[in-house]
């Protein structure tokens, strides 16, 4: 599009091949969207299944599994562990907060689920910002959030090195909002101010740069 827009026709594709492999696996789509529906509503939060699948309703926690376990292996989303400072690996039964793995693909379902009445809210931009870090570190290598007093968005491990990621796609950066990350020695935090610097001796980088470079 020469606005730089995407063609209503190209959501609809998406939706189309989304909704189309439930389909043709005997899946409800109604379920399907209500599923959606509660990652929408959670995303970037610290959630179980079953607090989910409870909260839905429709559904019992294993066809909330199954469900989710599909969409995971249609590379849709993805969920991240806590992670376990001792060991290096995450904790697969705390809670986990999930993500799409595309912008495109989580802006195509929320169009579709909120012309279905299944939605109403839009994505906050620095959701999708932190969705956007998370799926960067977690194709690349084992990738967790941490939760202590405070919490970190992302922690990324690789050949030992162990970094923790902070997304702040705000205006201003304030001290209290990274006391968790403070107390860590490998850390960044990802921003949306292109001249970057550091925050509380913290190295402050411009998030697209990052991305590119990275």
């Amino acid at each position: 599009h020469q606005q730089g827009e995407v063609r209503p026709a190209t959501y609809a594709v998406f939706e189309q091949w989304i909704r189309g492999d439930f389909e043709k696996r005997g899946k409800s789509p109604r379920h399907l969207m209500g599923i959606l529906k509660m990652i929408i509503e959670t995303l970037g939060s610290q959630v179980t299944y079953s607090h989910l699948a409870h909260r839905m309703g429709e559904v019992t926690l294993p066809t909330f599994l199954d469900y989710c376990d599909h969409l995971e292996r249609l590379d849709l989303v993805f969920s991240l562990q806590a992670f376990d400072q001792n060991r290096q690996i995450g904790f697969p039964k705390k809670a986990r907060k999930f993500h799409f793995w595309d912008p495109f693909i989580l802006d195509t379902v929320q169009k579709w689920l909120a012309r279905e009445g299944f939605l109403s809210q839009t994505i906050d931009d620095s959701l999708k910002a932190e969705s956007i870090v998370a799926a960067h570190f977690k194709s690349r290598m084992p990738t967790y959030y941490f939760k202590a007093k405070g919490e970190v968005d992302v922690v990324a491990v690789e050949k030992g090195r162990v970094r923790f990621v902070e997304v702040k796609w705000t205006s201003q950066l304030r001290p209290w909002n990274i006391a968790e990350l403070k107390k860590q020695k490998d850390a960044i935090i990802l921003t949306r101010q292109p001249a970057g610097g550091k925050v509380e001796g913290i190295p402050a980088l411009f998030l697209p740069s990052f991305l590119v470079t990275s």
